[in-house]
């Protein structure tokens, strides 16, 4: 379910640092390397790196039969839920078109951000790494399998904390993937607050 709220400018940029950042910024390169800084993550790099993995995977025809199906019941359900708006990328991944299993890449190596500051209509939220946290994320193709140690568990305790404070908007989140906060080798995690569906 889709909002638009009305924030006062000067109140927006006293609460948000990346804001600040990138007002005197001219190229979209600019404010992706601030995201990085300030974030620890570009939304960009995530979704670019996502095409990467999902080009190299076989095309799937769509099958009317069974896809026409799988879709009046996601409308009656979401319908039910009081949903009246989706993207075509959700109805992809509804239909199972989209390729869910993310193929690993190489990155750096994790957990070089302690502090990552997210952003969602105009409320900041600050995720938090404990020291020493190791986290990997692994499919195994009928269940997804996190492994941490204490401090991983610990950390990822607080991320969803975070996400769970009063006031948090719906759709606030926290992408993590192997080069950035979880093992090389993890597959993609996003941890996000969905009230409405």
């Amino acid at each position: 379910m889709s909002r638009r709220h009305e924030v006062d400018l000067d109140d927006a940029l006293h609460r948000n640092e990346l804001a600040r950042a990138i007002l005197s910024t001219t190229t979209l390169d600019e404010v992706e390397a601030h995201s990085r800084w300030v974030c620890g993550y570009s939304e960009i790099d995530y979704e670019r790196n996502k095409a990467a993995r999902l080009k190299d995977q076989p095309a799937v025809k769509p099958d009317p039969e069974t896809g026409l199906p799988q879709l009046d019941e996601f409308e009656n359900e979401a319908r039910s839920r009081g949903v009246t708006r989706t993207t075509f990328r959700h109805l992809t991944e509804v239909l199972n078109l989209s390729g869910l299993l993310h193929i690993p890449q190489a990155s750096r190596t994790p957990g070089r951000t302690r502090r990552r500051e997210a952003a969602t209509d105009g409320v900041t939220r600050i995720f938090t790494w404990e020291e020493g946290a190791r986290i990997e994320v692994r499919n195994l193709g009928g269940e997804i399998v996190i492994e941490a140690n204490a401090a991983g568990v610990k950390t990822l305790a607080g991320h969803l904390l975070t996400l769970a404070r009063d006031g948090t908007p719906d759709g606030a989140h926290l992408h993590l993937e192997q080069n950035n906060g979880l093992e090389e080798g993890s597959v993609g995690l996003v941890l996000e607050r969905c009230d409405d569906e």
